[in-house]
């Protein structure tokens, strides 16, 4: 089989709820295995969106105060 590169982000949708027109998503990010956050919208697109962007705040690659925390 084809393995899958382990140094990109596997998003996992882990929960969808309510009603067709007004529908929740809710997906998870791992990254080499490990969780990193999850995230929520509705859209799947919308909450990987949100996983990504705490992903990235957890990981320090941006830094939402615009400070440097060295």
């Amino acid at each position: 089989g084809r393995s899958i590169s382990n140094n990109v982000p596997q998003y996992v949708l882990t929960k969808q709820e309510g009603p067709p027109h007004n529908r929740k998503f809710y997906v998870d990010v791992f990254f080499e295995y490990e969780f990193l956050a999850s995230g929520e919208g509705s859209t799947k697109k919308a909450a990987q969106k949100e996983a990504a962007k705490k992903a990235c705040e957890k990981l320090g690659l941006i830094n939402i105060q615009g400070e440097n925390n060295d």
